[in-house]
């Protein structure tokens, strides 16, 4: 399992409505490649509020990536 950190929508995305409600996205690229790679995905959110809720999800990791970066 591995997580993937989510990153800040642009000003052009936050002006789209399919963005509405979100302040985070990850691109579906880098999930497709994980998955190619037999990985399964879950999302850490960059801007929790909650940061405890996204450190617990680390014992349960095989690795983190961050895509684009």
């Amino acid at each position: 399992m591995i997580a993937v950190i989510t990153q800040p929508l642009t000003d052009v995305q936050k002006s789209d409505p399919k963005y509405a409600g979100r302040s985070s996205y990850i691109p579906a690229s880098c999930v497709d490649f994980l998955k190619g790679a037999g990985a399964r995905t879950v999302p850490l959110y960059y801007d929790s509020t909650t940061p405890n809720t996204e450190l617990s999800k680390l014992n349960r990791l095989n690795g983190v990536i961050f895509c684009d970066g």
